[in-house]
């Protein structure tokens, strides 16, 4: 099970799994409205994909804190790489009081970084708490958030929060705890096979959910009564939990050389995709009709999504965002 420099086979293959469904949907999104069949895939990927993304967040959070030592240079980093991203959405399309009005509005990709800092921020108080506590209350908080409409996307405040038990429970558990669980015939399985029917029921039923799907996203508030948006998250986390064993059972103990290689550079893949989805824009492949329309452009756009994966896992930029991402800010600062 243990690989070089330490790494695990089983969680390199399952975040580079995640890593490509979250180009896959972004390479996706732009057409959803006029391809139905590309909006079909695009909301399956997303009814687990985020919730599995932030709960492998959870579970290697060690890296920012441990041995009661919060790094405090690791959450810096990644409001830097947030902020950068941020900018790349907001410049082209805003003027300049419009961009420092919304610098902190994450509406876009940026969102997760700026929530990942959030979290390894308060990575010290989950760990004061007991487990059940501890999850019990994050669930709480999320529930709650879909019926505060203020918080929104300004400092990702909303998705922080919805997400935030995903979190919790990567946090509050270990590795092999994990990989145990995905391989228990008694839960995991049956909870997968759950996943399949889930998954099957809503290819067959989502114009019916279509009006809910938002909930998903959890970037926006209740749209009905604070009880019918309650049971509508839970509905969709029971779901994600569902679907997620569905991953954890097919992701090989083995290393896979394309998922553990995309595995091993998730958050590189993460910050450069969009411009390459960017570069899709500006050819104008979303403007060709078959790919913004028909049942082949689907193909299409799957493609383009293995192509800027591949872009955004090139080994040349490896050096320089992780060099960004462990930044020794004392250094930085004391330059200055």
């Amino acid at each position: 099970m243990p690989e070089k420099h330490g790494r695990i086979a089983y969680f390199d293959n399952l975040k580079g799994l995640l890593i490509a469904l979250v180009v896959a949907g972004h390479v996706i999104s732009p057409v959803i409205a006029t391809n139905p069949t590309a909006n079909v895939l695009h909301h399956a990927i997303y009814l687990f994909h985020m919730p599995l993304f932030v709960f492998t967040t959870g579970l290697f959070s060690s890296s920012v804190f441990s041995g009661g030592i919060l790094k405090v240079e690791r959450i810096l980093s990644y409001v830097l790489l947030a902020l950068g991203l941020q900018l790349f959405a907001v410049v082209p399309f805003h003027s300049l009081e419009e961009l420092l009005s919304n610098l902190f509005v994450f509406n876009s990709a940026a969102w997760y970084l700026f929530s990942c800092a959030t979290w390894f921020l308060i990575t010290p108080l989950i760990d004061r708490m007991k487990p059940a506590p501890a999850l019990a209350l994050s669930v709480f908080v999320s529930l709650i958030a879909g019926g505060l409409p203020q918080l929104g996307d300004f400092l990702s405040l909303s998705r922080t929060l919805v997400f935030l038990p995903w979190f919790v429970g990567g946090r509050l558990v270990r590795p092999e705890q994990v990989l145990q669980f995905a391989r228990d015939r008694k839960v995991c399985l049956p909870l997968a096979a759950g996943g399949v029917v889930a998954l099957a029921f809503y290819v067959f039923a989502h114009l019916t959910i279509e009006p809910h799907f938002y909930l998903v996203y959890g970037a926006m508030p209740y749209q009905g009564p604070l009880l019918t948006g309650v049971l509508g998250r839970i509905a969709f986390d029971i779901t994600a939990v569902m679907i997620s064993c569905v991953a954890l059972v097919l992701v090989s103990d083995k290393r896979n050389p394309l998922l553990g290689y995309l595995g091993e550079h998730t958050l590189e893949i993460f910050v450069l995709h969009r411009f390459a989805r960017m570069a899709l824009r500006v050819t104008g492949f979303y403007g060709v009709p078959a790919v913004a329309t028909e049942l082949h452009g689907l193909v299409l756009l799957l493609l383009a999504s293995v192509l800027v994966t591949g872009i955004s896992a090139l080994p040349i930029w490896t050096k320089p965002i992780q060099a960004v991402a462990h930044l020794t800010w004392a250094k930085v600062l004391k330059q200055e």
